[in-house]
């Protein structure tokens, strides 16, 4: 596997909606939110707010700062929390350095918002909580309101791409789709492009959960897509997304349909990283590793090992795979598996 260029965009990982976070309580170790490789070790994050990582001996090991932790990303090797009381108080960011947390920025919170989602790249950081934008560039930030309407709940993951912001939502049975956000006036625009009224295809909001959003290797202007979930019955593809064009890249039919009227049941994809190869997709299956046309290769999973209670597979040097139980929230599909890229040499 060549080596990767770029995270993935759901994660940082992250697969938390704009939700309040859940009470700490017995029998949450799975509930993984985020997960990202930083430090030479795998930090991962529950949506109760406790976050903690994995040491070589295979402990966990929780990680105390003052406040819960709602989200997490990694930059240059480096942790980056996000913190705030439950409830009211102000949203912290905070970066961790050797074995101390620095104060890197505050940002008012407003009544009743909670996180949606936080994206981390090399001098911009991206936190959208709310109706809000919260956008940190170096010493220069600001603040765009949402005009328009993001759906709630479930989970969400962002891609920022000039002075657009795109958000893929996945709410379960109750869709999600692809939403791209202008960040100079805050203007939201649902993307829909569907071959007929009820589930359609490529992408209809109604239907589809957007799990992973990348640049696309292949025409930069574009992006990709990964599309699907499990509620009784499965779906999912990957779409391309250049200007107010859609297509559909891939799909992989499961079980064909019995009734013209539906579609049949396909492959949920999950995660995306961007290499300098193509993209490397999640399936619920396997990993689908593209090239620089549209038929992948591919690879099933290996068997997970248990890490202090989570399942982990490490794939290759460059890449972990984390499951998570956070999807039983909001469906009845069962565990995802979260792609972690490796970002710095292990802790022996």
């Amino acid at each position: 596997m060549n080596r990767l260029l770029a995270g993935v965009a759901a994660f940082c990982l992250f697969v938390g909606g704009a939700q309040a976070l859940e009470p700490v309580r017995p029998g949450q170790d799975d509930m993984i939110r985020q997960a990202v490789h930083a430090e030479g070790r795998l930090w991962l994050l529950t949506d109760a707010g406790v976050l903690s990582h994995i040491t070589p001996q295979n402990r966990r090991v929780d990680e105390v700062l003052s406040e819960p932790v709602h989200g997490l990303c990694s930059i240059d090797g480096n942790v980056t929390a996000l913190t705030a009381p439950r409830s009211g108080g102000k949203w912290t960011l905070w970066t961790r350095q050797g074995e101390t947390w620095t104060l890197t920025d505050t940002f008012d919170r407003e009544d009743h918002e909670n996180l949606r989602t936080l994206d981390c790249q090399p001098g911009n950081i991206v936190v959208l909580a709310g109706r809000r934008i919260l956008q940190l560039q170096g010493p220069t930030r600001r603040i765009v309101t949402l005009s328009g309407r993001l759906p709630w709940g479930g989970q969400t993951v962002i891609l920022t791409k000039g002075e657009t912001l795109w958000v893929g939502v996945s709410a379960g049975e109750w869709g999600g789709g692809l939403h791209r956000v202008d960040l100079k006036t805050g203007i939201v625009t649902t993307l829909k492009n569907a071959d007929r009224d009820i589930c359609g295809q490529p992408l209809d909001p109604d239907c589809d959960r957007v799990n992973a959003l990348a640049v696309s290797p292949k025409k930069p202007d574009c992006i990709v897509a990964a599309l699907g979930g499990v509620h009784r019955m499965s779906h999912g593809r990957l779409i391309e997304v250049c200007g107010e064009t859609i297509r559909q890249t891939y799909a992989k039919e499961t079980v064909p349909s019995q009734n013209p009227n539906f579609h049949g049941q396909s492959l949920p994809f999950y995660g995306l990283v961007y290499r300098d190869t193509g993209l490397l997709a999640l399936g619920a299956d396997g990993l689908y590793d593209f090239g620089w046309d549209d038929t992948p290769t591919f690879t099933p999973f290996s068997p997970f090992r248990n890490a202090a209670g989570v399942r982990v597979n490490d794939v290759s040097n460059d890449l972990i795979l984390v499951r998570t139980n956070i999807d039983s929230r909001t469906s009845l599909g069962g565990g995802r598996v979260l792609m972690v890229p490796i970002t710095s040499p292990p802790v022996r």
